[in-house]
């Protein structure tokens, strides 16, 4: 026995010869879609309305039941396209809002459904490009510029990345007071949205740096050229400082021009919320973005994966806001004036900021200092020593040195889950570090250094020779005594007092 469905379609409006034509309604039983609009024999064509069973609609031309022309297209939840339109497809000039308010959107030419040609797209995060287009995705000649941070990189895209030749400047960060407004600078080569291949980086206080990068780090000869003209050659090896000529620097630039550039293109995510089709999503490259090659040694083969790096990466952009609080603040402890008005953490504010957060109780700042090695080594070359006080930390390394902690200190709680005992995932670790110890104990200060400002000025000026007698007197004590540490080595109360008391005599 066979059974049919029979649907009854409805026609409200003009006939003309047995022929639907003129101004009519029309409704499809079986979809429960409704058209209004103009009919020429028989055929949908004109302008009109359809109106999809979700209540999704669209007013504008229509040939042979197709969109094609100029019209209007607002999904369910108000989402809307307003443009051309060719065999159903966005095709030529039109505005698609992501929002239903329009602070998301995208203005330009389309090909076949896609951003196609020259467009402006507006991001959630103030971000916005101005450029070409291919196939939905940045390709071509573009700039994008982050109002927010006062960011704008502008040259050549492919596939939605950088690539080509392009320039990047941005500010860091300063004092509020400061009339220094020259940007960091990066013009140069990049391949699949990193700086890689010849490049030039302008300082703030008119320095440059001209060598070569390889995903985003400094990799190769390059030549650092300074204010007052002098020049010294350099080779780095992912980032870092490998031969140590005779000409070397002066410490107050050595640090300064030769510290690991953490300032990668700011994260942009787009709208996913297209009616149409979904877009691509821009690589995370903000300033605080995760290293792989950093953050490799301390975490285990089993949780070095994608989705374990993503979420840790994650859990940073969260709490970002008050990260750069935090390191602004360390940053202008026992400072007489910031160099160039910029705000850049020291390695001994930064151990002021390790033992506000109480991260030595469980172990000592000389252990902490030994897990800080394993990737950033020391940058005088001499990995034997603790770090040079003097030494500065941007905010991307700051932010990599938390999650190294977290690594090494928070994934050895054990938990027992159905009888069984599992470590803490590297992500949970990082959440525990930021939530119980550094947002509830930092900038509340500790100990004596910081508690007057004038004395920890004073003890700032002889940082460097204290640090120099420091290296020294371990170097003795190498010679006579095996440690049991690995390096970086470090004095013992009773070498202390030898040392005081040789100092009184």
């Amino acid at each position: 026995m066979c059974s049919y469905s029979i649907y009854i379609h409805k026609y409200f409006g003009k006939i003309v010869n047995d022929m639907l034509h003129g101004h009519g309604e029309f409704h499809w039983d079986e979809t429960g879609l409704v058209y209004i609009g103009d009919f020429k024999e028989n055929k949908i064509t004109g302008r009109g309305k359809i109106i999809w069973p979700n209540k999704s609609e669209y007013i504008g031309d229509v040939v042979d039941g197709i969109r094609h022309g100029f019209g209007t297209y607002t999904d369910s939840n108000g989402l809307q396209y307003n443009g051309q339109w060719k065999n159903g497809k966005k095709q030529g000039k039109g505005r698609l809002n992501y929002t239903t308010d329009g602070s998301i959107h995208y203005d330009g030419e389309w090909d076949s459904g896609l951003r196609h040609g020259y467009g402006v797209y507006h991001y959630s995060n103030r971000a916005t490009y101005e450029g070409q287009w291919k196939d939905g995705k940045r390709h071509g000649e573009g700039t994008m510029h982050w109002s927010d941070r006062d960011e704008i990189y502008t040259g050549s895209w492919v596939d939605g990345k950088q690539n080509g030749l392009g320039c990047h400047a941005w500010h860091i960060l300063r004092v509020r007071t400061s009339q220094y407004s020259l940007p960091n600078v990066y013009d140069g080569q990049w391949a699949n949205g990193k700086r890689n291949g010849l490049g030039t980086f302008h300082y703030p206080n008119g320095s440059k740096y001209v060598g070569y990068w390889k995903d985003d780090l400094k990799h190769g000869k390059g030549t650092l050229i300074l204010k007052d003209g002098r020049i010294f050659e350099r080779t780095f090896y992912e980032d870092r400082l490998i031969d140590e000529n005779s000409d070397s620097l002066p410490s107050s630039i050595d640090q300064l021009t030769l510290e690991r550039l953490d300032t990668r293109i700011p994260l942009v995510t787009e709208c996913l919320s297209d009616p149409t089709e979904k877009n691509s999503v821009l690589k995370d490259t903000s300033d605080s973005n995760l290293l792989e090659n950093y953050l490799k040694p301390h975490i285990s083969p089993s949780d070095y994966t994608h989705s374990e790096l993503q979420n840790m990466q994650n859990v940073i952009t969260a709490y970002l806001t008050p990260l750069r609080s935090i390191y602004r603040f360390y940053g202008k402890l026992g400072m007489k004036q910031l160099p160039d008005n910029t705000i850049i953490l020291r390695y001994v504010q930064f151990c002021q900021f390790l033992k506000d957060c109480k991260l030595h109780q469980h172990t000592s700042l000389a252990a902490l200092d030994r897990i800080i090695a394993v990737s950033y080594g020391s940058e005088d070359g001499d990995d034997s020593c603790v770090q040079n006080p003097e030494k500065l930390i941007s905010f991307g390394t700051f932010v990599n040195i938390l999650v190294i902690l977290a690594c090494n200190l928070y994934t050895q709680e054990e938990s027992y889950v159905h009888e069984k005992i599992t470590k803490s995932k590297p992500s949970d670790a990082l959440l525990c570090l930021l939530t119980q110890a550094i947002i509830s104990n930092a900038c509340k200060l500790s100990g004596v250094i910081y508690q007057d400002n004038e004395k920890s000025k004073e003890i700032h000026v002889f940082l460097q020779p204290l640090y120099q007698a420091y290296k020294f007197l371990v170097r003795i004590k190498r010679k006579f005594q095996k440690s049991i540490h690995p390096p970086p080595y470090t004095m013992t109360v009773r070498n202390f007092l030898l040392f005081s008391r040789i100092s009184i005599y």
